[in-house]
């Protein structure tokens, strides 16, 4: 369940659509709240998510995180057009009249170590027998990265960063090198986050440090750990919505996140809506910038 990927529509107003195709009816196990309180917040029709037409922006509260989530392992530098862009989506939300507290979270600067382990500790199987193309046959993930390497991806089947966590993944399964303490720490994480958006509350979030890199580079190979701050919702299991923010100055694409509370995923789209309505974000073709 840590390796599903939500619906990817061109626009925002087609992602409540697909996403209530792909999961069907909410249940009450989907949410922290019991019937009444779902039904008060609008989970009418066998629970299905409430329209993100309906809710009303300027009522909602945003927490934004600036700092880039980290890793033990090397992670980028914040690029400043990616800053530049979240700043963008912070002034157009105080100009609807939102709520904006900044925060930061001390365990966020182990996320790409917490996404590893929690990961590892949920699934019970080696990261390089889920990416397999062969359900009989796992892949070496050493070969495989020595094959993307020399071939600059053009000769394997899986990403970078993949491949870079599936073998942490073996070193550390073969040395016992398990961290309970980094688990305890995304227990803690999950529930700080948790309280901090209760509520009619969204989270501005950082994705990639840097605008979407190119296929191929050899640096990138150091850097498989900058994938963590799309990774640690993931496992930590809140909905987060990929908003893209326009081009980089290269023509490359850039964004945010905007991540929400358990079974909350009409509030991050209708952010995503809105911001797309005034002008700060929404899908561009890459390579065209036209500023």
């Amino acid at each position: 369940r840590f390796c599903q990927l939500g619906p990817s529509c061109r626009h925002p107003e087609d992602l409540m659509p697909v996403l209530r195709l792909m999961a069907g009816p909410l249940s009450l196990a989907d949410t922290d709240m019991d019937e009444n309180m779902m039904l008060q917040n609008g989970y009418y029709e066998k629970y299905s998510w409430p329209d993100p037409n309906e809710v009303d922006v300027s009522n909602l509260k945003v927490i934004v995180v600036w700092e880039q989530p980290g890793s033990k392992f090397p992670v980028s530098r914040r690029s400043k057009e990616l800053v530049q862009a979240q700043d963008r989506v912070v002034e157009a939300l105080k100009q609807a009249g939102c709520e904006v507290e900044t925060r930061t979270f001390l365990h966020m600067r182990k996320a790409f170590d917490i996404w590893s382990e929690m990961l590892q500790e949920e699934q019970g199987h080696e990261f390089a027998e889920v990416i397999s193309d062969q359900q009989d046959q796992t892949i070496w993930p050493i070969y495989e990265l020595l094959k993307w390497v020399f071939t600059a991806g053009k000769k394997s089947n899986h990403t970078l960063p993949a491949l870079g966590l599936a073998v942490v993944d073996r070193v550390i399964r073969k040395l016992n090198l398990s961290d309970k303490k980094t688990l305890e720490h995304g227990d803690e994480l999950k529930a700080e986050l948790k309280a901090a958006m209760k509520g009619d509350t969204v989270m501005i979030f950082p994705t990639l440090p840097v605008p979407a890199p190119k296929h191929g580079p050899l640096p990138l190979l150091l850097k498989f750990a900058d994938a963590g701050a799309a990774g640690i919702m993931n496992v930590l299991q809140f909905p987060a919505t990929a908003v893209p923010t326009g081009l980089s100055s290269e023509g490359l694409p850039t964004g945010i996140q905007v991540v929400a509370d358990h079974g909350k995923d009409h509030l991050t789209i209708a952010i995503a809506q809105y911001l797309n309505r005034v002008g700060v974000a929404g899908w561009k073709p890459p390579l065209r910038n036209e500023e």
